[in-house]
């Protein structure tokens, strides 16, 4: 199976990889992804968590794309994602 492109990927293409990535079997992937998230975004991880606490990762993707999001996103399972990556 090819390995994806992820440097072709938009922002908001990388936030949902980084959502539906299983780092755990794909560890390697994941951290590509957060790394070259950090890097498109100019933000580190730890901006990156804050996005997520308090909902405000719905009003920072609507800053970036026009694509709307559900509500019913976990925040907190990307969170400990996140900061699982991170210690890679």
């Amino acid at each position: 199976m090819k390995k994806p492109d992820f440097n072709s990927y938009s922002t908001a293409e990388l936030f949902d990889v980084l959502e539906n990535i299983d780092d755990i079997a794909h560890p390697i992937e994941a951290k590509e992804v957060l790394t070259l998230l950090l890097k498109k975004t100019g933000k580190s991880s730890d901006e990156i968590l804050k996005e997520y606490e308090g909902g405000a990762f719905e009003e920072f993707m609507s800053r970036i794309t026009l694509v709307v999001f559900g509500a019913e996103r976990n925040n907190q399972l990307v969170e400990e994602k996140i900061k699982r990556i991170v210690s890679i």
